[in-house]
This record gives structure tokens, sequence and C-alpha cells, in this order.
């Protein structure tokens, strides 16, 4: 048997995308494997196919190894919607909260949300690391707003990136040690990223890492699985520049891509969530793709499941 030459995001030659195919194809063999996923997982009844698709690239088209995924998934978010109602709580608005008592909330930039690409086609995310400080959020509410972090990535990118997985620009200025969690909710955080959710990291690309970055790395490798901690790389601005073309890059490492404050994106962004949540609607929908779920829909399962 000819093993098949390793290609760029490791899923097999006949899954690659190219010009002239839809963003959003599915090829025919993939078709029919979300057909046979939807006769073992009840739950996809309300996803579009876009949504079974992502599954099966994040593990490479193996459909046991998916199916096992898409189980861990929807019992997770099964988990985190009922908590999420039952408190009656925004994630979003607390988080917001939490951002806004950071004095550098108003200053860092923010890209658009989605449609960034790294030099081999594969989304980029920013991520300020400074702002993060885990000891102001539960795991709870992590979870609900990792949860509505992916709904929307699902609905707005489109499938021919998903294909090739993300890579993760991690800014390190000003970084300290209240902007790590080294606890057991570090760690669970992590395992949905890897093993709940259809994500594929492909990289982190650390920038501005300063002395206390080689011991927030080595105290990392405790929390993070090994895996990951061997994609993560200390890169500089000019590396950067060679990995992200200029029209993604941000103005602050000599790019041209777009960005707006950080304020009024969430601001925005919360608007919306406290409207629709009030309708028993979370996650929130971005405007297109069937991922609201009703709260009387989530009341009447628990009702089924006693």
């Amino acid at each position: 048997m000819v093993k098949e030459a390793k290609t760029l995001n490791d899923l097999a030659e006949r899954f690659q995308w190219h010009e002239g195919l839809d963003p959003d194809h599915i090829f025919d063999e993939e078709k029919e494997m979300i057909a046979v996923l939807r006769t073992k997982v009840p739950e996809l009844k309300d996803e579009d196919d876009k949504f079974v698709a992502t599954f099966l690239f994040a593990r490479r088209h193996d459909m046991k190894e998916t199916e096992v995924l898409l189980k861990k998934f929807f019992k997770k978010k099964s988990e985190v919607q009922n908590s999420v109602f039952e408190g009656q709580r925004i994630p979003s608005l607390k988080y917001t909260k939490i951002l806004q008592d950071h004095p550098n909330f108003g200053n860092v930039p923010m890209v658009q949300p989605m449609g960034y690409r790294d030099n081999q086609g594969r989304m980029l995310r920013y991520l300020p690391m400074e702002l993060d400080n885990p000891s102001s959020r539960s795991l709870q509410l992590m979870c609900a707003i990792l949860f509505r972090h992916m709904y929307y990535i699902m609905a707005t990118e489109p499938l021919n990136a998903w294909r090739n997985g993300t890579i993760m620009v991690l800014d390190m200025k000003n970084i300290g040690w209240n902007n790590v969690d080294l606890g057991s909710s570090g760690r669970e955080v992590s395992k949905m990223v890897q093993g709940t959710f259809p994500t594929r990291i492909r990289a982190f690309y650390m920038l501005n890492c300063g002395p206390i970055i080689s011991a927030l790395t080595t105290a990392a490798r405790l929390v993070l699985p090994k895996k990951m901690m061997g994609r993560a790389k200390q890169i500089n601005i000019d590396e950067l520049r060679e990995i992200v073309p200029p029209k993604y890059l941000l103005p602050q490492y000599g790019g041209e891509a777009p960005v707006y404050g950080m304020k009024e994106h969430l601001e925005e962004s919360i608007a919306q969530e406290e409207r629709l949540f009030s309708e028993g609607i979370w996650p929130i929908p971005p405007g297109k793709g069937n991922i609201a779920i009703k709260k009387e829909d989530n009341n009447a399962a628990k009702k089924d499941e006693a």
C-alpha cells in the first residue's frame, strides 16, 4: 500500500480544497460520512453539514474519533447551557466588566473577529495576553465564553479555512504571573479547546517575550498538553512579517489590518447578547447558521432526560 504524501493541513489529498470550488465546498465522500454521523449522534439534527464537517477535519476524517469528539462536545454544551439559563446570567456581560476594569482596556486594539489568514491560508487569531486575569473569572464563565465564540467561528468562517486550521499570535507585552492560569481550571480549559471543540491549532507564536516568559513557559508545561506546547514558538516581529501578509498584520507590527477599539466591539456585542438572551436564546447567533438554542427547547430536553 502506497502511503499518501503529507499535506500542509494533514488531511488526505482527496479532501484538499482548491481554487474553483465554493469556499464552503463539501466533497461527496465527506457528505456520506456526515450522513452516517447523523445516525450516530442525535444532537446533529439541529446542526447543518458545515458544522459537522469541522469535526471531521479536526479528526482527519477518522469516523470513530469524530463521533467521540461530537459526543464530548454536545455533553459539555448541555452542561454549560443548563448553568447559563439556570443562573439567568449572560456570560459575556460579566466578562466584559472584567475587561473594563483592566487599566489598558481602552488602549488595546482589536482586529476584525474573523477573516484573517497567514501566508498558508490558515485562520489567524491575535490575543493580547495582558488583558486576561484568570483569578477574575470562573471555569463556568470561561466555558460559556468558549462555546459562544466557537459557534460564532463556525458560522462565519468558510470551510476552506477550517480545513487548514488556526495559528495563534500571543502578544506577551506587559504579561505577568497574574495572567497565567496554572490551576485545575487552566488544565480544564486547555482540554476543552483540544479535546471538546473541533479546534485545529497548528501553532502558537509568542511576541514581545521578556525574561519572565521563559519561567512562564516552564510553568505552562505543567498545565498544557505536550502536543500543544510543541507548537509554541517565540518569534520577533520580523519573523511574524514572514508568516503573515501585510493586509492581515496589525499596524503595531508594521501591517495594514484594520483595527477598532476593544471597548466599542464588546459594547456592541453585549447589546445584542442582552436582547437575545432575554428571548431565551443562547449561544447568540451571529446572523447566519442554525446555532440559536431556545431556552424552552433546553427545558424540554431536561424533562426528557428526567
